[in-house]
């Protein structure tokens, strides 16, 4: 059991873990970021001796991305079939398919 770990708080540190070991990773993937909301002084992986980090991980991440073009075009596509759906189910819903001899 980790230091200061209680039998319900396990999760929690495991929790905690998970996201050290997530963002560990993406600095060391993006070699020059570090943190996701905010520009942190020191990474977590990275070493103290490279001094503090220049950009934040998520300005990485949207450089990485040349285009949104693809994934513009399958959200509209998705926007689209699911409009269809709703307004093709909404009849359903309110009893149109019910036939005029069990009304009545």
């Amino acid at each position: 059991m980790k230091a200061g770990a209680t039998a319900a708080g396990i999760s929690n540190a495991d929790d905690i873990d998970l996201a050290i070991n997530f963002f560990g990773n993406l600095e060391t993937s993006l070699e020059t970021c570090s943190g996701a909301c905010a520009k942190p002084l020191f990474g977590i992986s990275r070493d103290v001796g490279k001094g503090p980090v220049q950009k934040e991980c998520v300005e990485n991440i949207v450089d990485t991305l040349e285009s949104l073009m693809g994934p513009g075009i399958v959200c509209l596509l998705t926007f689209f079939i699911l409009l269809c759906a709703c307004c093709g189910g909404f009849p359903l819903c309110c009893g149109f398919n019910e036939d005029d001899l069990e009304t009545g």
